[in-house]
């Protein structure tokens, strides 16, 4: 059994979520863990949908964009380079997250 300093609410929450897996640590730490994976490659897929969008817009490969915008040649009047940009950024670390949990 694990031991915590919750909340009360949160306890409650915790409380549920073991009910539903039969009390069982294991198996609800095994599929938080599952869900949040998921999550990360959902993510990664909607991103990767608004990359091809500029890319196919500017015609350029986002790493190409990424190399030139982050050196300064790169300026755009609407914010689609901050967007595409950020978005960029948001997938690498996504990246990141999801091979250190896999490995």
């Amino acid at each position: 059994m694990l031991t915590s300093n919750l909340d009360k609410q949160s306890k409650k929450k915790l409380d549920k979520l073991l009910e539903k897996h039969n009390n069982d640590y294991k198996s609800l730490i095994n599929s938080l863990y599952d869900f949040h994976i998921n999550q990360l490659k959902r993510g990664m897929q909607s991103i990767k949908m608004d990359l091809a969008y500029f890319e196919n817009k500017y015609g350029m490969l986002t790493k190409d964009f990424y190399e030139r915008f982050k050196a300064g040649d790169c300026a755009d009047e609407n914010n689609d380079y901050l967007e595409w940009s950020g978005e960029y950024e948001i997938l690498l670390d996504y990246e990141k997250e999801l091979k250190e949990l896999e490995t």
